[in-house]
């Protein structure tokens, strides 16, 4: 049996975090997370844990997620040896004062020159959750009104079906009705 002690470490702050944009293109920085976070680490002296890579910032809805585009946004948390997370306000500050250490560190990765620049984050993407939000309520209203016209025209069809049917059955009786009294009167006269 093995035994798994968890630790949760609260942060003393509620906005915790921090999100930069680059020069550089989403898909190479998605491929560069690990190495981005020990040059921050290496630029701040905290354990940085990179939460998401965007093209967009988080304000909308990413139609495709490898789109070339020169700014990318990385959101991030900082902690620091204790593995309590640092407000985001502090680690804004770090990144101005240490604004050259970070850009030369993640020129070393990218190999060209690299331009930061600290984004406002505050520290909730509720822009995007309306969109999401919006999108969805759009989605369903969509749906709810194809099954509508499904129905409609399963409801249609059917009351046509059934009166074809009812016709047929009516002029099937009627011929069925007749056959026999005229095959009766015919025996009659014999």
């Amino acid at each position: 049996m093995t035994t798994v002690e968890v630790h949760m470490k609260e942060s003393r702050y509620g906005n915790s975090v921090t999100v930069i944009s680059i020069n550089q293109p989403v898909y190479k920085v998605e491929k560069m997370i690990p190495e981005i976070e020990d040059s921050m680490k290496t630029a701040f002296g905290w354990t940085v844990k990179i939460l998401s890579v965007t093209a967009d910032g988080g304000n909308k809805i990413r139609i495709n997620s490898r789109k070339s585009t020169d700014k990318t946004y990385i959101s991030f948390i900082a902690m620091d040896s204790s593995g309590s997370i640092i407000e985001a306000d502090e680690v804004k500050e770090k990144i101005y004062t240490e604004h050259h250490v970070l850009a030369s560190e993640l020129e070393k990765i990218f190999g060209t020159e690299v331009k930061i620049q600290v984004e406002d984050s505050s520290g909730n993407f509720e822009g995007f959750s309306e969109e999401v939000v919006i999108t969805l309520a759009v989605l369903l209203s969509l749906t709810i009104l194809a099954a509508g016209v499904q129905l409609t025209v399963c409801i249609i069809k059917k009351n046509f079906y059934n009166k074809q049917k009812k016709m047929e059955r009516e002029k099937s009786d009627k011929l069925s009705i007749e056959m026999p009294v005229n095959f009766w009167f015919d025996r009659m006269d014999e």
